[in-house]
């Protein structure tokens, strides 16, 4: 029968074996201790960054589409409290016109980056650039949403569409956008058999003006004129500045009777209007219709035409041609 009994040599190598499984204990738990504190840290430093930073932060619930956590600055862009953020539901302020098709969660999309809307407090639309990024934590699903304000550059934007279409002393289309809107214009009364007509007219004796009064009132004269003309125009009508003291606009669905009358209101207007310094002012008008075998130029240079028959006639009037 064996003895139970170890012998101190085997007690010693024991315990020998003990305390370096007591070592190596300690030493893990050290070093789980140096990993918690530099998880605390990055989490510090994760977390500071995330409030420092200038785009809105949010944390949503995949799931339920709330609001889990939110950074200072999407506070301040919504206009409630971090607080008050938390629990809501996403969609409530973040394009809310989309509910029920989410990019990540319906659309199954793996990252969302595209212009949406933002609705605060008060009921403002603020556009915004979002980014939306799926994570998974503890064995749940997240959206970590992202986005900035993009009003200013919004109205950058604009401002720079509008220089690039519109002249810079009346505000009427420029040539170039004229030319753009006449070729979408010219396609549809093709394609769908309406009526499209031109009118173009010339300040009478505006040299003379220029001449007498300065080019400061000139310029006047052509920025008031520009707005009547506006005035007797529908939305869907289009008018340009085609060079100097020439004008052009373009009327979709009208045929020449009604283009007619509005050359003779839009005359008459003009010619009613008392200008600062100069008095009265006339203008002679072309006014044509477009036709089925007419090309741009044709249907241009007959309007122009037109003009020029009533410029010779006498000025202050119009003049309608109906045929090449």
């Amino acid at each position: 029968m064996q003895s139970n009994k170890k012998t101190r040599k085997q007690l010693l190598e024991e315990l020998s074996i003990l305390y370096e499984r007591v070592g190596e204990l300690e030493k893990s738990e050290s070093e789980l201790r140096k990993i918690a504190e530099s998880l605390r840290e990055k989490e510090s430093y994760l977390k500071a960054i995330v409030a420092s930073i200038q785009a809105g932060v949010m944390v949503i619930d995949a799931e339920k589409h709330e609001i889990v956590d939110a950074n200072e600055t999407a506070s301040e862009l919504i206009g409630v409290s971090r607080e008050n953020l938390i629990g809501k539901i996403c969609h409530k302020y973040v394009c809310p016109a989309e509910r029920g098709k989410c990019p990540i969660t319906d659309l199954k999309q793996v990252i969302d980056n595209s212009e949406r809307l933002l609705i605060d407090t008060k009921g403002n639309k603020i556009p915004i650039i979002k980014t939306v990024v799926p994570v998974t934590m503890k064995n749940r699903t997240y959206l970590l949403e992202s986005f900035i304000d993009i009003t200013d550059r919004k109205r950058m934007d604009e401002q720079i569409q509008k220089m690039a279409t519109t002249d810079n002393l009346t505000q009427a289309y420029n040539r170039a956008k004229f030319d753009a809107i006449l070729d979408t214009e010219l396609e549809r009364s093709k394609r769908y058999h309406q009526p499209l007509s031109m009118i173009l007219f010339d300040i009478d004796h505006f040299k003379v003006i220029n001449d007498t009064y300065g080019h400061i009132i000139g310029d006047d004269v052509l920025t008031i004129l520009t707005q009547i003309v506006a005035k007797n125009l529908r939305s869907i009508d289009s008018l340009a500045r085609w060079g100097g003291e020439e004008f052009i606009i373009l009327a979709p669905g009208t045929g020449i009777n009604r283009a007619q009358l509005l050359a003779e209101r839009i005359r008459k207007a003009i010619g009613c209007y008392q200008f600062h310094d100069v008095g009265k002012v006339t203008i002679s008008c072309g006014v044509t219709e477009f036709l089925l075998d007419d090309t741009k130029d044709s249907f241009i240079r007959r309007a122009d035409d037109t003009m020029y028959i009533a410029k010779k006639k006498g000025r202050n009037r119009v003049e309608v041609s109906t045929s090449k």
